[in-house]
């Protein structure tokens, strides 16, 4: 996430602090035994009654299970609610607009997201629980914020997963889901990936909500991104389900053992023939950084598994719980190979550049370099640049090699810019260039195949 990007939804999960003042507990983070977090309904009609007697007739029942409060204490000995109305949305809080709801906003229809931009006021509502009832109170707070975004015609907007919802998927993906009581971290937690230096910090926003703190993971390669999102995942959702580390920090992950059907069979998706599912890792206490959640943090660490490097053992840990597969091809380099592999090394200048002054997120770039087999030549294997500088590049090996038993997918290794074969760029947008001469491996071995079967 671009960091003026990041610092926006820091700001805005933070902007309902001044509305409550003194109100808010000193220290809403589930450090102790108490849980607190805030949901903000976005609406434009003065309804009647107002907002906050709508909020009172929904707590003011007998077996709501939950009570107004007119103070937050520090402490809650039972589920309490407390809320307040916004009278100038546009200046007090205003809403994520245009660009910036792709990081905001989770399945809004066109006519949500024009509500959203045009809403005049802000009900917002704090919750607070003893953290042993974190999730029943979860799931109430989940249906009085439907009930009441429905009755004002209002917009969701979950302050700690910093994303307004939809009202179909708050529907579907909390209320309505086949999960035997079971949140799904899906719903309520984002995995925040973000460029920090060259590597990207994955990092989690929501976990407070469930009681629990957040997991990041620092030192990610850009292309292992998805599967180490789905490591985060995993844990959390498990943790969700009651499994803690044991004293000393090891976390032992079954994606199998999952209990929320949907994150399990989205996580297990992914998988390859030799997975194995299983991976064990350490949470480890860990000081926030800027633009995190306020919330205890747990950095997770890959000690179990092998490797020269951190990036290794990550690469190591992934493969143990996705599987992982990997092709050879061996092809003479013909004039036509030749040719593509002088365009693509043309490229090589503007590349560096786009290094150099920094990669922005969702941005890639890959190289393919030479590395020395023991019995002679070369294996020629993609790289993930991390590093420019000159004609020195550094990065993380992305193929697993078949005839160099010393190294593995995800090292750090270094290259020449000299020996630069190919090159592939994938653009903030998604878009993807380069890799012209993989293109004319594949067709060059299609014709071998045919020649072959004839």
């Amino acid at each position: 996430m671009p960091k003026p990007v990041r610092a926006l939804a820091a700001t805005l999960a933070l902007a309902v602090a001044p509305v409550f003042g003194a109100e808010l507990p000193a220290d809403p983070v589930p450090a102790g035994d108490t849980v607190s977090f805030t949901y903000a309904i976005y609406y434009s009609r003065t309804p009647d009654p107002d907002p906050i007697a709508r909020v009172r007739a929904q707590v003011d029942v007998p077996g709501s299970g939950i009570t107004w409060t007119d103070t937050l204490p520090e402490q809650a000995t039972t589920p309490v609610l407390h809320a307040t109305v916004v009278e100038d949305a546009q200046t007090e809080l205003p809403p994520p607009q245009g660009e910036s709801l792709q990081y905001f906003a989770r399945d809004l229809s066109d006519a949500e997201t024009q509500a959203l931009q045009s809403a005049s006021r802000v009900l917002v509502m704090v919750f607070a629980h003893p953290a042993k009832d974190a999730l029943p109170a979860l799931a109430r707070a989940d249906r009085i914020a439907h009930d009441l975004a429905r009755q004002i015609d209002g917009v969701l907007y979950d302050v700690e997963l910093r994303r307004a919802v939809g009202a179909a998927r708050w529907r579907d993906g909390r209320l309505m889901g086949d999960d035997g009581g079971v949140p799904s971290i899906l719903e309520h937690v984002a995995v925040h990936a973000y460029r920090d230096t060259e590597w990207v910090r994955a990092v989690t926003v929501g976990m407070r909500k469930l009681g629990l703190p957040e997991l990041a993971v620092d030192e990610v390669a850009a292309s292992g991104g998805m599967l180490m999102a789905w490591i985060i995942n995993g844990i959390g959702q498990r943790m969700v389900e009651g499994q803690q580390p044991d004293a000393e920090g090891w976390f032992d992950l079954d994606l199998r053992a999952i209990r929320h059907p949907d994150v399990r069979e989205r996580i297990l998706a992914d998988l390859k023939s030799n997975a194995t599912a299983r991976g064990r890792f350490k949470l480890v206490p860990a000081p926030p950084e800027e633009g995190d959640a306020d919330n205890r943090l747990l950095a997770i660490g890959f000690q179990a598994y092998e490797g020269p490097d951190v990036s290794a053992r990550q690469n190591a840990a992934v493969s143990a719980l996705f599987g992982w597969s990997d092709a050879v091809k061996y092809i003479d380099h013909n004039a036509e190979l030749e040719a593509a592999s002088l365009r693509a090394r043309e490229k090589l200048p503007a590349l560096r550049k786009v290094v150099q002054r920094g990669l922005a997120p969702g941005e890639l770039i890959q190289v393919k370099l030479p590395f020395a087999k023991p019995d002679g030549g070369n294996e020629w294997m993609w790289v993930e640049v991390l590093r420019w500088n000159g004609d020195r590049i550094e990065g993380v090996l992305s193929n697993e090699p078949f005839d160099i038993p010393d190294l593995h997918a995800g090292q750090r290794v270094t290259g020449s810019m000299d020996e630069v074969f190919d090159y592939i760029y994938r653009r903030e947008d998604g878009e993807v260039e380069g890799n012209e001469t993989s293109r004319i491996i594949e067709r060059m071995q299609g014709e071998e195949t045919r020649k072959g079967g004839e």
